[in-house]
């Protein structure tokens, strides 16, 4: 394995690890209709999956940051689904690209990052 696959592995076990936790922000703030809250997650997840050209999943958080900054939460929930479904969609890609032959539940090392240090 060269340099760029080593990196890009750990660019994707980094995105595999924080991803869920933006997914937990966003679902939270959208609860508590903390619109502040939400602007700031939507655009954090949409930068992290942009990292990958997932335009779709991008565009739905987009939506998702739309609505905060305008503070009008009508269609969040079903931006937030849309998002949900992306990120699905996207894990199963990055998982098959990064981890060949290993079952998907066993592809990211859970609290570790690639370089074996602990978070």
């Amino acid at each position: 394995m060269n340099g760029h696959q080593k990196l890009l592995r750990e660019l994707v076990e980094i995105f595999l690890d924080d991803s869920p936790k933006l997914l937990e922000e966003i679902k939270l703030a959208l609860k508590r209709k903390d619109t502040e809250a939400l602007r700031r997650a939507a655009h954090a997840f949409r930068g992290s999956v942009s990292t990958f050209a997932a335009s779709q999943a991008a565009e739905a958080a987009t939506r998702l940051e739309s609505r905060a900054i305008k503070r009008d939460l009508r269609g969040a929930r079903e931006a937030l689904q849309e998002v949900q479904a992306q990120f699905t969609r996207l894990r199963r890609s990055l998982n098959r690209f990064a981890f060949p032959g290993r079952p998907a539940a066993r592809s990211r090392r859970v609290g570790r990052r690639a370089s074996g240090r602990e978070r």
